[in-house]
């Protein structure tokens, strides 16, 4: 019994709505016109548009489509903090602690948005880029 006592004490001290809720990856769209572009995210190449892909739900995104014989494009995704985590932390827990786990983990943040959508525009006097699909 003091053990299961010991253990929930535990729990509730170290834990947070948000931590324990709040969903650590998202889906993202990226599409270019035209398709065919090549997708980095932070840095890491993630494949050709038009695709989906899974992303950290915490973290600010950079994504940056390239294609031959056009100018670079991206979109820049923000992370905004939801109150209703903060609001829950308040409510349910009574102590600083959790709070302060959300605040250092960084899980009241979520990615805003779900899509990125590039035109990307034709270097002068370069050859256009092969159609996509390859034929």
């Amino acid at each position: 019994m003091a053990r299961i006592v010991a253990l929930f004490t535990i729990l509730f001290f170290t834990s947070s709505c948000a931590t324990l809720f709040a969903e650590d990856q998202r889906v993202v769209t990226v599409t270019s016109s035209p398709a065919g572009a090549e997708i980095a995210v932070n840095g890491q190449p993630m494949g050709i548009t038009p695709t989906r892909i899974t992303v950290n739900n915490h973290e600010k995104l950079v994504v940056s489509v390239r294609m031959q014989g056009y100018h670079p494009a991206g979109c820049y995704m923000n992370t905004s903090i939801e109150a209703v985590w903060l609001i829950l932390d308040i409510l349910l827990f009574y102590t600083i602690v959790p709070l302060v786990v959300d605040l250092v983990t960084n899980n009241w943040s979520t990615l805003e948005g779900e899509f990125c959508t590039v035109r990307l525009m034709p270097i002068a006097g370069s050859a256009p880029a092969p159609a996509y699909p390859p034929r």
